[in-house]
């Protein structure tokens, strides 16, 4: 027994603590201490009985099937054993653990808790296990730390489930769980992926402002796949930092929201600090892009339904960056060209930008072909200006500038300027068209 379990002993039984830090004092209230706990161990249990040893508080606690009829109260209380057991335990009235501090794994399998079940504040170390618990009523785990890999795994939420600003330090799972009722993570922290396969959400979700870390490791991922949202759903300002959310099979309620953008706004940075300088969605990821890609899909069509076409094209352009990794380099160029060109169709400056830089590179070399004349007489007689005007009609065809006012001077041309003339035309199509994209998109041109 260490000193700090001594001092919660003699804390519990109402012996000052001052002191008593030292092996030699509490040799000194040994005798003291030992019989203040047999005085108490006789009055609960009748003098027949021997008294036994002082437990020792690092000792499994086992409630493993047993039944609670009334209230059950921890509130604050330290349990410094490696194991507490609550396997097939049975809580008919209030469980309050409220500031509780578990330093070993808490194992609750098949509990049932007929009433409201209070954790807020908690600390669990060693993590918990709550494989097919059962919480009738309210469940309270606000503002609760997990240190370790927490699992709520086929377990039943009757009344609402609070995990408001909880903090999960290791792997969490609620897989094939199932949330009657409200389903509250609120600037919850996953650390280490968040696992909610197959997992159904009765009534309202809400994940806002919480913060996603994606694991390398796919068992560790952001998985909601398979999951049924039957209500609505909120994302809002949820930080998804390394890793975007699986969708895979999942049903979404066509009322759940995303935020569609990377960067905070000011008046967000004014009300939470925490968020200057981060992002909603990650940059760059080791996510696997085809993975990454039909989450962005899943996002942008539901968007999309919702009728939000800024908001959809924003994780359209997410999913074409994650197409442009996938495949041979035959198959990402496409892509990645419509990147560079018109980010995937939403710049107006990028196209008008290449469409300039054609433009004055026309412009050059045929005023250069007009300073050193060795052809037709129309040729010297051109300027600067007649440069400018040849090199801004190839760029536009449709309109018919150089067939009407400059057919001679194209017929005039040397064969290498005629060949520059027409790759002038061919490039500017595809940036037309993307810079008719990006028109569209911006004002909303159906």
């Amino acid at each position: 027994m260490d000193e700090q379990d001594r001092a919660r002993i003699l804390d519990a039984i109402g012996v000052p603590l001052v002191d008593f830090a030292t092996p030699c004092r509490w040799s000194d209230k040994e005798p003291e201490i030992r019989g203040r706990f047999a005085s108490v161990w006789r009055e609960r249990n009748g003098s027949h009985l021997p008294v036994p040893e002082l437990p020792k508080p690092s000792h499994t606690i086992d409630f493993s099937n047993t039944h609670f009829e009334k209230r059950f109260t921890a509130d604050e209380m330290y349990f410094p054993s490696s194991i507490v057991k609550f396997t097939g335990a049975r809580f008919d009235g209030i469980s309050e653990f409220c500031g509780a501090h578990f330093r070993g794994k808490v194992q609750g399998s098949r509990a049932s808790f007929q009433s409201d079940f209070f954790a807020r504040k908690a600390r669990f170390d060693m993590g918990v296990d709550f494989f097919r618990a059962k919480f009738s009523s309210l469940a309270d785990f606000a503002d609760t730390c997990f240190c370790a890999p927490a699992s709520f795994t086929r377990a039943r939420f009757g009344g609402d489930a609070l995990f408001v600003t909880s903090k999960f330090h290791s792997s969490s799972k609620f897989s094939e769980s199932e949330f009657e009722k409200d389903a509250d993570f609120r600037s919850t922290v996953f650390n280490a992926g968040a696992r909610f396969e197959r997992t159904s959400f009765c009534d309202v979700a809400s994940f806002a402002g919480g913060e996603f870390h994606a694991a390398s490791n796919p068992s560790k991922s952001i998985a909601f796949s398979h999951s049924v949202f039957e209500r609505p759903t909120s994302f809002r300002q949820a930080l998804f930092l390394d890793g975007y959310p699986d969708f895979p099979g999942a049903v979404l309620h066509d009322k759940t929201s995303f935020t569609a953008r990377m960067d905070p706004t000011s008046d967000e940075i004014a009300q939470d600090k925490d968020l200057e300088g981060r992002t909603f969605w990650p940059q760059r990821t080791k996510q696997d892009p085809v993975s990454a890609r039909e989450s962005c899909a899943t996002i942008r069509h539901l968007l999309t339904q919702q009728g939000l076409p800024e908001e959809a094209h924003f994780f359209f352009r997410r999913e074409m960056r994650f197409a442009s990794q996938i495949g041979s380099f035959w198959q990402r160029l496409p892509y990645r060209s419509f990147g560079w060109l018109s980010d995937f169709g939403y710049s107006i400056q990028r196209p008008l930008w290449w469409l300039a830089g054609i433009w004055f590179l026309g412009m050059a070399a045929f005023w250069t072909v007009f300073s050193f004349p060795s052809g037709p007489p129309v040729l010297s007689e051109s300027d600067l200006g007649t440069a400018a005007a040849l090199s801004f009609s190839n760029l536009f065809p449709l309109f018919g500038f150089g067939r009407v006012f400059l057919s001679e001077v194209l017929a005039g041309l040397p064969r290498w300027a005629q060949v520059l003339s027409g790759a002038q035309t061919v490039l500017s199509l595809p940036l037309l068209f993307f810079l008719g994209l990006a028109l569209r998109q911006r004002f909303r041109l159906r």
